[in-house]
């Protein structure tokens, strides 16, 4: 998940699973979810019904297919499992969550998987057969800073900080990027009209998938403003209807 709108994570993600009439409880533990983590282990029908949840949820930002996972970088290496035959083509990336690594420390954690892998197949940077991710998670506020940073304000390590174990270490493989194309496509900065009110594209667009919008659903917005929920509405596929009591947001910059 991206670390925005944190509150609404939750009732989203179980709207849109819900959608393609599958149940939460069915898909991860209720237990499992936790708020400050951007992590959430699913197991879904099949990887098309994943990658179309994730393409559909603007709240996340990747879904991955779990290869391995350990408290340590060597545990992960040693529950991982074999990713490319000699006919798949591969790359890898590195990612890390509220800390960062130098380049010679991911290259070296890189190395520990194609060591003990080896993987046949060919390397391609621009489009791999599998496109694997080694994730480092560490735990971080609510306003989404590091709970132990690497440094200090002067720049300095901290000891006791690069001494502590991530929460989780992660290696899978990259399925499919989250619906947020339509974040950007849509930006209230692209609009011709707007209103003082006008709610955030983004916030308008999660709260409609929070409220099962889906083709062909009827929505009404008694309030509409300058028509933000009924704009996301449409975008996914709704029959848009709205009424406002002033007159000039209706009207917008026509005569």
């Amino acid at each position: 998940f991206v670390h925005r709108h944190l509150d609404f994570r939750k009732c989203e993600f179980d709207s849109v699973l819900q959608s393609f009439s599958l149940q939460p409880q069915s898909v991860y533990k209720a237990s499992t979810f936790d708020m400050l983590r951007p992590f959430l282990k699913c197991a879904f029908p099949s990887r098309e019904v994943a990658r179309s949840v994730a393409n559909a949820t603007v709240l996340v930002k990747n879904v991955y297919l779990l290869n391995g996972i350990g408290g340590t970088t060597e545990e992960c290496v040693d529950d991982s499992k074999p990713f490319a035959d000699k006919d798949t083509s591969w790359k890898i990336s590195f990612n890390t969550f509220a800390w960062k690594f130098t380049k010679s420390e991911q290259a070296d954690i890189m190395h520990k998987f194609i060591d003990k892998h080896e993987p046949a197949g060919p390397v391609s940077m621009k489009s791999p057969g599998a496109h694997m991710s080694i994730i480092h998670e560490y735990p971080v506020h609510l306003s989404g800073a590091p709970v132990y940073p690497r440094r200090d304000h002067t720049g300095l390590e901290i000891p006791s900080n690069v001494s502590r174990p991530p929460l989780s270490v992660y290696f899978a493989q990259d399925l499919e990027a989250g619906g947020r194309d339509v974040v950007d496509k849509y930006d209230l900065k692209k609009r011709t009209y707007l209103g003082p009110t006008s709610m955030d594209n983004e916030l308008s667009l999660i709260m409609c998938n929070a409220g099962s919008v889906r083709p062909n659903s009827r929505v009404l917005d008694p309030f509409v403003g300058t028509g933000s929920i009924l704009f996301s509405a449409t975008v996914l596929g709704g029959r848009a209807l709205g009424s406002d009591i002033d007159p000039r947001v209706l009207r917008g910059k026509g005569e």
